[in-house]
């Protein structure tokens, strides 16, 4: 039934429950996963670059979508799921559902 599920983080225990909630699911479907950070930083309010350091705090948006990523996945067996990352910056709803 399903091929894709789109799992949007931010690191948050919330997030993690989610994210196992759809592991289970793309194990029963054999569907891929993919886990989206939209680091809130409006670009309107500040420049690209700014934006990006004061998303991260490490002035990089990867080095700080990557601990993210790693809180929501923890320790989690996530098996022959196949899972892609991706993290972008932006309003998280608009993020959300262009990625949809």
């Amino acid at each position: 039934m399903f091929r894709k599920i789109l799992v949007p983080t931010d690191g948050s225990e919330y997030a993690r429950k989610a994210f196992e909630t759809a592991l289970n699911l793309a194990k029963v479907m054999d569907a891929s996963l993919l886990l989206l950070h939209v680091c809130c930083s409006p670009e309107t309010h500040y420049g690209q670059e700014l934006s990006r350091q004061l998303c991260s705090g490490h002035g990089d948006l990867s080095m700080g979508a990557d601990l993210v990523f790693k809180a929501t996945i923890g320790s989690l067996d996530t098996g022959r799921i196949g899972i892609k990352r991706k993290a972008i910056t932006g309003y998280p709803a608009v993020g959300i559902l262009e990625e949809a």
